[in-house]
């Protein structure tokens, strides 16, 4: 599945490309049903897409109200003071509303990126979380993120592009 930057305006992949656009969608995929929630807020930096925190809230709830079950809920921004969101200017740049959603969802495994220089792995309320958002520019990480555990994230290992040796483990026994 190829998974475009989600500070761009959303856009639909050519029909050639084994992607799928997730943005303000919730669909069944492979056994799992994935919600997802692009752009950039509610703090702005004057990305091309962007909204503010009311504009989330009607957003969200205009494919997830109604819905009971997720099994993972991507989304670009982090929830709001979660570790996943801090800046490197110290300022918390997630949402309320991705927090509403995350905790009223409950799904088996949450991602988000937007932060970059806050990438990691959390428990949200119990909730598995994991931010990505060091993978490629503009952090600079050639890497991939490699999730294990069949109910939910047992752990989370990243691996510099082309690697074997871990470069960071997060979580686990």
């Amino acid at each position: 599945m190829l998974v475009l930057s989600m500070d761009l305006r959303p856009v639909n992949p050519s029909a050639d490309l084994p992607a799928l656009n997730l943005d303000g969608r919730c669909v069944d995929l492979a056994g799992f049903k994935l919600a997802g929630f692009g752009g950039a807020g509610p703090r702005l930096f004057g990305f091309a897409y962007e909204w503010s925190e009311e504009q989330a809230g009607e957003r969200l709830r205009s494919f997830l109200s109604g819905v009971d079950d997720v099994d993972i809920f991507l989304s670009h921004t982090p929830p709001l003071a979660s570790a996943l969101d801090r800046s490197y200017s110290d300022v918390d740049a997630g949402s309320v509303e991705v927090d509403r959603w995350l905790r009223r969802l409950r799904p088996r495994l949450f991602a988000c990126g937007h932060i970059h220089e806050a990438w990691g792995r959390r428990q949200i309320d119990g909730i598995p979380c994991v931010n990505a958002g060091a993978m490629g520019p503009p952090a600079g990480q050639d890497m991939a993120l490699v999730v294990e555990g069949e109910n939910g994230p047992r752990s989370v290992t990243a691996y510099r592009d082309g690697g074997s040796e871990p470069l960071r483990r997060l979580g686990g026994d």
